[in-house]
Order: C-alpha cells, then sequence, then structure tokens
C-alpha cells in the first residue's frame, strides 16, 4: 500500500474529500486506497493514520491552478478583488518545494476518505 505523509494534520484532511498538492509523480493507481500518515507534533506523540482512496490526478501549471483549490489546500486567503496571489501560493509550497517556479507543472491528488 502507498503512503502519502504530511508533515502536520491540516484542517483539510478533517473534510471528506481533500486534495494535497505534489510537485513530483506519485505511483498510485485512480481508485487504490493509501495510507495517509500525518507526522506526530513531537517525536514521543505517535503518527496520525487513516485511509483514503485517489479519486482523481491533475496535473497542470501552478498559475492556473483554481482559487478555491489553492484556498482550502495550501489554507491561504483570497483578496476580494484579486483572489489567491501566485506569490503567497509560491510562498507556502516553497516550504516543502524550495525551486518551485510558477510556471512548473504540479500534481494536485484528490481523496476520499473511505
Amino acid at each position: 500500500m502507498e503512503t502519502v505523509k504530511f508533515d502536520k494534520y491540516y484542517s483539510k484532511l478533517k473534510s471528506k474529500n481533500f486534495t494535497t498538492i505534489r510537485n513530483h509523480y506519485k505511483n498510485i493507481k485512480l481508485g487504490s486506497i493509501v495510507e495517509c500518515r500525518v507526522a506526530g507534533k513531537t517525536e514521543k506523540e505517535e503518527d496520525i493514520i487513516f485511509y483514503a482512496r485517489l479519486m482523481k490526478i491533475k496535473i497542470q501549471t501552478l498559475w492556473l491552478v483554481d482559487d478555491e483549490l489553492l484556498e482550502k489546500d495550501l489554507n491561504l486567503h483570497k483578496s476580494e478583488c484579486y483572489g489567491i496571489s501566485i506569490d503567497d501560493a509560491l510562498h507556502a509550497l516553497r516550504e516543502f518545494y524550495p525551486d518551485l517556479q510558477p510556471d512548473d507543472n504540479i500534481f494536485i491528488y484528490y481523496f476520499k476518505r473511505d
């Protein structure tokens, strides 16, 4: 079984349907169930583990990703006039992928908790 790791328990993970943005392809077949592992807050705290089914994979450049998805996935807030700033999205994603550029392809994985 494949594992998808998260460094902390993001609010999106409470939802039945959630996404995760990655800069690399994970070799997971559509429809398969994966182990989602959230790192414990300390070394002594156990990881949180739950299972979800991969429903869809979408590949696109970061600057074309829908504002609603960026807002929910990255926990960003959109302005009323301009939506999500690409700089804000890049800043959030560069915490994990320091070399990410706006025109780079990213992989959006859509999951459904079973």
